[in-house]
């Protein structure tokens, strides 16, 4: 199982992003730019910080989600604090980790509230 909290969130970007533009190709057929924004829309930090804030963790869970925040990263958000990136990357964490366990349905979900909630 890979450990790094950091490796959780590379992979779990990438799943967000491709459950996500799923939705959208298989909702409505625009065009190729109408998607791109679309999914950007959905796919930024401040978006995942409101969700990560609405989520009800197991303690294995939050232990991943808070080494992820406490991750020591280069890179910042154009447009999110220094807080929503951490809790955002703590997101795309426990996405990757999710994915990894065969966790689907959790998967499923946030990405719901990510399109429908925020």
């Amino acid at each position: 199982m890979i450990k790094s909290p950091l490796a959780l969130a590379f992979l779990g970007d990438a799943v967000i992003t491709f459950f996500i533009r799923s939705f959208l190709v298989n909702d409505a057929d625009n065009k190729i730019n109408v998607l791109h924004k679309r999914a950007s829309s959905y796919e930024n930090a401040k978006t995942q910080a409101q969700v990560y804030d609405t989520l009800k963790l197991t303690e294995e869970e939050k232990d991943l989600a808070q080494r992820a925040f406490n991750a020591k990263v280069n890179t910042k958000a154009k447009n999110a604090t220094l807080c929503e990136y951490r809790k955002a990357t703590a997101l795309e964490a426990l996405v990757g980790f999710w994915h990894m366990n065969n966790e689907l349905d959790k998967v499923t979900a946030v990405v719901v509230k990510l399109m429908h909630d925020c």
